[in-house]
């Protein structure tokens, strides 16, 4: 079972909340509306989303800002690159269907797409946001880490 999981993503995004929510208030995004997705990319190229938030549904007007988020995490999934790497330095890597808007991450197979602002706001959001599904994912590893059993003399507990 991969340790990236639905309860830490949606945990990332309890974490990341206000944040976003600040950048609403502050007029740094600007609009007020916005979705979010965390997945992991799949050995295969495709994208496994784990959880979904959307904000200020209500005002968006009829855009699909959820499908535009996910296709964001799609192309990052399959090319291993962030939306805006994929768009901006290897268009010839993007497909007819894919998105042309740029706002996501992706680090070490997990991804987060964002979609609703200025695509640099969406990236800026989804950046943070990897970094705390980073975070919680090594809080997970060092807090099972166990110290080896090992006979050779050695005080392994005393260092």
């Amino acid at each position: 079972m991969p340790i990236m999981t639905e309860q830490l993503a949606a945990r990332a995004i309890e974490l990341m909340s206000p944040t976003i929510l600040a950048a609403f208030d502050t007029r740094v995004a600007n609009k007020a509306c916005f979705s979010i997705t965390i997945g992991v990319a799949r050995s295969d190229g495709s994208y496994e989303p784990l959880f979904v938030k959307n904000f200020n549904e209500g005002d968006w007007g009829g855009r699909p800002y959820d499908q535009i988020a996910h296709s964001k995490a799609m192309l990052s999934a399959r090319t291993g690159m962030s939306s805006r790497e994929v768009q901006l330095m290897h268009p010839n890597l993007l497909e007819e269907q894919d998105v042309m808007y740029w706002g996501s991450a992706i680090s070490d197979g997990i991804i987060v797409a964002g979609s609703g602002v200025q695509p640099w706001i969406d990236e800026a959001i989804s950046i943070a946001t990897l970094a705390f599904c980073n975070g919680l994912v090594n809080d997970w590893v060092e807090t099972r880490r166990t110290v080896p059993k090992i006979d050779d003399g050695f005080h392994y507990n005393d260092v």
